[in-house]
């Protein structure tokens, strides 16, 4: 996987462009709401993603399996904050605990164990009531794909990844946001709801 991702920002550099992802945008809007002022990103790339967080005054932290993602993110996007090289498989990668975990495009990629120790570290390092938030692919985007990847329908999501709020999310792909709360309420959920209606 990791001379997968190198090779692949060495051949398309800023492959997704430099805007960030509907999904960091809404995570953004949740995280001002709840007074969050620290985020940890695995899989960060070149820091498209994490300019939403530090436009709205949070301190980020990445995490980057290439190499040449994060030159790219130093020289080309001009980001400073700290990014930790190796595999989110390797978390953590410091005793720091955040506000908030988030991911986009990245646990669909990690097969069941590596999906589950993902949750397990993520939630380890949120301080109490802190937000897990990432995406992943849904099952109605099943197509051939250069790299191996799960797709999930809704019902899946709390069987696979615990006590979580759930909602769909066209990003040029379909994708599903998942929401889970260090010590999860429910009485999240409405506000969550409402929130989701404004990512169109």
């Amino acid at each position: 996987m990791s001379e997968f991702w190198e090779d692949a920002f060495v051949e398309k550099q800023l492959m997704w462009g430099e805007a960030p992802a509907k999904s960091a945008l809404w995570a953004r809007d949740l995280l001002v709401k709840e007074n969050a002022r620290s985020v940890l990103i695995p899989g960060v790339g070149y820091g498209r993603n994490a300019r939403p967080f530090l436009d709205a005054g949070m301190s980020v932290t990445g995490i980057e399996i290439s190499a040449t993602a994060i030159a790219f993110a130093r020289e080309r996007m001009k980001l400073t904050f700290p990014i930790h090289h190796g595999s989110v498989g390797d978390m953590p990668f410091d005793d720091a605990r955040y506000d908030a975990v988030f991911s986009h495009g990245l646990v669909h990629l990690l097969d069941e164990a590596a999906r589950a120790k993902f949750v397990r570290d993520s939630l380890n390092q949120l301080l109490p009531g802190g937000h897990l938030i990432f995406s992943v692919v849904d099952a109605v985007a099943k197509s051939p794909r250069p790299v191996p990847m799960t797709f999930f329908d809704g019902p899946d999501l709390e069987r696979e990844f615990g006590p979580c709020e759930h909602f769909k999310l066209d990003d040029h792909h379909p994708f599903y946001m998942v929401i889970r709360r260090r010590w999860f309420a429910a009485t999240t959920r409405a506000s969550l709801r409402a929130l989701a209606g404004t990512c169109g």
